[in-house]
């Protein structure tokens, strides 16, 4: 509670990244498990941070972040996963960075990391990991994420987003 109301962070915050990796010292033991989450997430935003001279969107940094902690075992993100299908035919990136600027609505927040995840996630079994570096490498050289994106894999922002609501869809 301490940790939360001195930095003012919603509930959903377990641990972040200003600069430095931040995270609340527990009364009890932290559970092995919790703490490797909550270093893998925390340190990608760190790596992601330096690779791009801070110019990732916090959307695709969240993404990333949520990629790396359960790359590993993703099954915690499956009934998330599920409740995408509800929305997918209005899933956009602009949409999702509108949600990550907007606020800490906790429902719609959530459910944004795992979209974000599903972006990420999209990228890496389609085009591989080098994808990824080469959108990192060109948001570092200050573009626009959709044109990183676009630069990187050759797709125009509806194809690229219209290829990743079908990816959605086939996952459920």
């Amino acid at each position: 509670e301490n940790f939360r109301e001195i930095f003012k962070l919603p509930v959903i915050v377990g641990a972040f990244y200003d600069g430095n990796i931040r995270m609340p010292l527990p009364e009890g033991p932290l559970k092995d498990e919790i703490l490797t989450c909550y270093i893998y997430h925390e340190y990608t935003h760190a790596v992601i941070s330096a690779i791009t001279n801070n110019n990732c969107p916090v959307w695709f940094g969240e993404g990333l972040a949520v990629w790396e902690e359960f790359r590993d075992d993703a099954s915690g993100l499956n009934d998330m996963i599920t409740q995408l299908s509800k929305v997918s035919p209005d899933l956009s990136i602009r949409g999702l960075d509108e949600v990550f600027k907007a606020g800490h609505n906790v429902p719609s927040i959530r459910l944004s990391y795992v979209t974000a995840y599903t972006v990420v996630r999209f990228i890496s079994e389609r085009w591989g990991q080098g994808a990824l570096r080469g959108i990192l490498k060109n948001l570092a050289s200050g573009q626009h994420i959709m044109n990183a994106i676009d630069d990187t894999l050759l797709l125009s922002e509806k194809e690229f987003e219209s290829r990743w609501r079908e990816y959605i869809m086939r996952r459920l």
